[in-house]
């Protein structure tokens, strides 16, 4: 019961989270601008991820006996969220490169709405591609387990014994166990290694650069102080609006930093269950519980981090 009471204030937050972002961006055409369009993509992500794909999830934690569901939803149920987590991820990277033009080459062309749109359809399907093996490899199985209902005992003489069931599930029960490490590492690779190599890499890029550039200005403000000392009318910023400006990169160093840990930590159980083994009845509660959390921090972080990230 708790984890139904958790898991349904966590889809509603996700939902809540993501339909926000979507209401403050999409009716205003001003700010449909790169960033604020992977933003979209990312609330579309998730609420596609939160509809579909997360109530399912909860009827199959509810109800963990027989998979009556069929052969289709089995595979779309498991394909569904390597889909949507591929999405986020990849719209995630090429929001840390948008950000690192913006900002460290700032002298060229900021990228257009246009170039957004088309990066966030190769976005769907590069991640598309990349879930087909997922696709494939989950199917309907039957498995044969003793039963501890009462009503399928038979009695022999004295001696209880229990007659073995037939559950349908869904799982990779047909393929070897080589086949399903190698589709887990691959993902792994794929969805969580290259992806965060490349944001801390752009994330880094912009770390240096707002590093550097203080360093630079610190001694010209000096030279302007020492100037406004000897003259009434000094031009150049003011040692307040020096302030401003290290508070405001400090702020964003923080949000490149939040942003990273987030993407690092949540995701980083997640992707270990993945290629370690597949979760059992038992573990299942808790594979649900880190990917609806994930969609949470997720929307929560993107909401405040928004003003954060549009720095030019």
């Amino acid at each position: 019961m708790l984890f139904i009471v958790v898991f349904g204030s966590c889809l509603f937050l996700s939902v809540l989270g993501n339909i926000c972002v979507l209401l403050v961006i999409l009716p205003h055409k001003k700010m449909r601008i790169a960033t604020h369009i992977y933003m979209c993509n990312l609330a579309i992500s998730d609420l596609f991820m939160a509809t579909f794909v997360l109530p399912q999830n909860l009827h199959d934690v509810t109800h963990p006996g027989h998979f009556y569901e069929g052969e289709l939803l089995c595979k779309l149920v498991n394909f569904l969220p390597v889909q949507c987590i591929l999405t986020s991820v990849y719209t995630l990277v090429a929001m840390s490169y948008e950000r690192r033009r913006a900002v460290v080459q700032h002298h060229l062309p900021a990228v257009s709405s246009r170039s957004s749109l088309i990066a966030c359809i190769l976005i769907w399907v590069a991640a598309l591609a990349a879930s087909i093996p997922t696709f494939i490899e989950f199917t309907v199985f039957e498995v044969l387990e003793p039963s501890g209902d009462p009503g399928v005992t038979t009695v022999v003489g004295m001696v209880s014994t229990e007659e073995p069931q037939h559950y349908r599930q869904c799982g990779h029960h047909h393929h070897g166990r080589l086949s399903v490490l190698i589709n887990g590492v691959f993902l792994l690779v794929i969805a969580y290694v290259i992806p965060l190599s490349l944001m801390l890499g752009y994330y880094g890029n912009i770390a240096i650069f707002i590093i550097n550039k203080t360093k630079t200005v610190q001694p010209q403000q000096q030279s302007v102080v020492a100037v406004s000392q000897t003259h009434s009318d000094p031009s150049g910023p003011t040692p307040t609006a020096s302030k401003t400006l290290s508070r405001r990169k400090s702020r964003i160093m923080k949000m490149l930093v939040l942003v990273t840990v987030l993407f690092c930590v949540c995701w980083l159980p997640y992707f270990t269950i993945l290629i370690t083994a597949e979760p059992r009845p038992r573990e299942r509660p808790f594979v649900v519980f880190i990917e609806s959390f994930n969609f949470v921090s997720r929307s929560i972080s993107h909401e405040w981090g928004c003003p954060a990230m549009g720095i030019e």
